[in-house]
């Protein structure tokens, strides 16, 4: 509901995988057209409708934060450097409490 009412960019890009089961651009693609803000943004500036594009690509859901693993790595040496940048991570979150 706020999205409805408040989401006002008018220059949108949905990312859709081919692969991804859980896939829900159309439904936002759908609620983005509907958007009370965006006629307000379109009243207010003079400007035309939604500018939407939706681009496909290859992959699943998690494609985006998946980072390529060396061919020459060992699960061993995957599993330390996990390790070693989640204590990174979380230090830096106690750091800024």
């Amino acid at each position: 509901r706020i999205l409805l009412r408040k989401y006002s960019v008018s220059k949108n890009m949905l990312v859709k995988f081919t692969s991804d089961i859980i896939d829900e651009t159309s439904i936002l693609s759908d609620i983005l057209q509907n958007c009370e803000g965006m006629s307000r943004n379109a009243e207010s500036s003079g400007a035309g409708n939604l500018d939407m594009t939706v681009r496909i690509l290859d992959g699943d859901h998690a494609t985006p934060v998946r980072q390529p693993v060396p061919d020459d790595m060992n699960p061993t040496q995957i599993a330390s450097a996990m390790a070693s940048q989640g204590s990174e991570l979380f230090g830096a979150f106690a750091d800024m409490v």
